[in-house]
């Protein structure tokens, strides 16, 4: 959220694998981040279900919710904002391309960017998405972009964290949080392993 006259391109998309970490580590850190050190930024978080915004207002924060099947939602969001009197605003749009149950959230350039470029300053968006360019590939062509790849975690990192079972997981595991979570994801690793351990070819 530079100044206009920093032709630094508008939009980062952060790429790695499910279940590393994207949208509950690095997306909410970015939201939480902008927070704390730009109060004069409007946050646009999309999911694959809601449209959740964060205005700025009076040294606190009001939020409001729509739901993504809504086919005005960026129009009914820059009608709101236009009575907010925000014209002289950024904002940062958080989009997690992808959820975990494959369903993605609305096109990238449809609807909410478009309004948003028309009436506030400066506009941001950090994209989440798995390394499946069919997901992210329409984005790339809204505009200079910069890629970043999102490492799984390191056994040392997982162990700093404290709560997995890195011991007797990680060779299953991995760096992938969520296998360590979610007890189905753990056991389909581990019965993926087995397979190919059998698997004469």
């Amino acid at each position: 959220l530079s100044p206009s006259s920093d032709p630094t391109p508008m939009m980062t998309i952060v790429i790695g694998q499910p279940g590393i970490g994207k949208s509950v580590g690095f997306g909410n850190y970015c939201v939480l981040r902008c927070m704390a050190d730009l109060p004069k930024t409007i946050i646009v978080v999309i999911s694959v279900v809601t449209v959740n915004v964060l205005v700025p207002h009076n040294d606190l924060w009001k939020q409001y919710t729509a739901h993504t099947k809504s086919l005005d939602v960026g129009k009914e969001l820059c009608a709101l904002l236009k009575t907010m009197g925000v014209g002289d605003h950024n904002a940062l749009i958080v989009h997690d391309i992808r959820s975990s149950n494959g369903f993605k959230s609305l096109p990238y350039q449809d609807d909410i960017l478009g309004p948003l470029q028309e009436l506030l300053t400066r506009v941001y968006t950090v994209l989440l998405t798995s390394p499946e360019e069919s997901n992210y590939g329409l984005a790339m062509k809204a505009g200079p972009n910069t890629e970043k790849y999102l490492p799984v975690w390191s056994r040392e990192e997982l162990e700093c964290v404290g709560s997995f079972d890195v011991q007797n997981k990680f060779e299953y595991c991995g760096g992938v949080p969520r296998s360590y979570l979610n007890a189905s994801d753990y056991i389909e690793r581990k019965q993926r392993r087995a397979s190919r351990a059998f698997d004469p070819h």
